[in-house]
C-alpha cells in the first residue's frame, strides 16, 4: 500500500517538477513555529540507505553518508520545515516555480481520503539550505544551495521526494 501512495506522490511531482533544479526562495519559518518542529529539532534520523541526518536545535543540519564517519562525505547547512496547510501554502506560493497548484494538492488529498498517513495533516515540506559539502576529501563551501522535499511525516517517519529530482527518501527517527 505504501508503494502505491509513493507512486502517486512521485506522479504528482512529475507533473510539477518539469525542468526545475536548484532554484527557489530563501528558507525560513513563521514566528509561530508548528509544535511538530520538536519532532526534528535536536533529533537524528536514519535514511533507508543507511545515511543519517542530524537536525540541531539551532536550525542547522548535518547529513552524513555514514554515521561511522563524520569527517568526510557530508553536507551541512540550515533547515526549515512547514507542516499541513502551511506546507501546502508554502509550496504553492513560495515555490511556484514547481507548478504545484491548489487544485493538484486538493486532487492528491482527495485521492488519499481516509488514509491515516498520506493526508494533509501529515503533509510537510523540508527546506535544506546547503552551505558546506565534503565529498571524497574535497570540501566546498557555498553561499546557498536550496533543496526542497515534499512528503509526509507521522510518528517518527518522514517519507518524501526531492522536488527538483523526484528522488525518494524515507527517514526514521532514532
Amino acid at each position: 500500500m505504501k508503494m502505491k501512495k509513493l507512486v502517486a506522490m512521485v506522479g504528482l511531482l512529475a507533473t510539477v517538477a518539469v525542468g526545475v533544479a536548484g532554484c527557489g526562495s530563501e528558507s525560513g519559518q513563521d514566528d509561530a513555529a508548528d509544535t511538530r518542529m520538536t519532532e526534528f529539532a535536536g533529533q537524528k534520523y536514519t535514511a533507508e540507505d543507511g545515511s543519517v541526518m542530524y537536525f540541531e536545535d539551532d536550525g542547522e543540519f548535518f547529513w552524513y553518508q555514514s554515521d561511522e564517519n563524520h569527517d568526510d562525505n557530508y553536507y551541512s547547512g540550515e533547515y526549515a520545515f512547514y507542516f499541513a496547510e502551511d506546507a501546502v501554502d508554502y509550496i504553492i506560493n513560495d515555490l511556484s516555480q514547481f507548478g504545484v497548484t491548489q487544485e493538484k494538492m486538493d486532487a492528491y488529498f482527495e485521492m488519499n481520503a481516509g488514509d491515516e498517513f498520506y493526508n494533509e495533516e501529515n503533509f510537510c515540506c523540508m527546506v535544506l539550505d546547503n552551505k558546506v559539502f565534503m565529498m571524497d576529501g574535497q570540501k566546498t563551501e557555498s553561499d546557498s544551495m536550496l533543496s526542497y522535499y515534499m512528503g509526509f511525516y507521522a510518528e517518527g517517519y518522514f517519507d518524501a521526494a526531492n522536488m527538483s529530482t523526484g528522488n525518494y527518501v524515507g527517514f526514521t527517527k532514532n
